[in-house]
């Protein structure tokens, strides 16, 4: 353990490396959602107009008071 660099910079070292991994997971998943979106632009348009009707109008109803 001791030519490694000790304890505490293994652990150091690793909790750097695990923060980065869950970076690029999340950008992976985030590259790959995107990609998915576009070969499917018509199903994405519907989706998007389904939430952001009752979302606008539940807006409205809310600052009208």
């Amino acid at each position: 353990m001791l030519k490694f660099g000790g304890v505490e910079a293994i652990k150091q070292d690793y909790r750097a490396e695990r923060r980065l991994l869950l970076i690029e997971n999340f950008l992976q998943d985030l590259r790959f959602a995107i990609r998915s979106l576009r070969r499917t632009s018509g199903l994405t348009a519907f989706v998007v107009v389904t939430l952001a009707w009752p979302l606008a109008r539940q807006a409205r109803t809310c600052c009208a008071w």
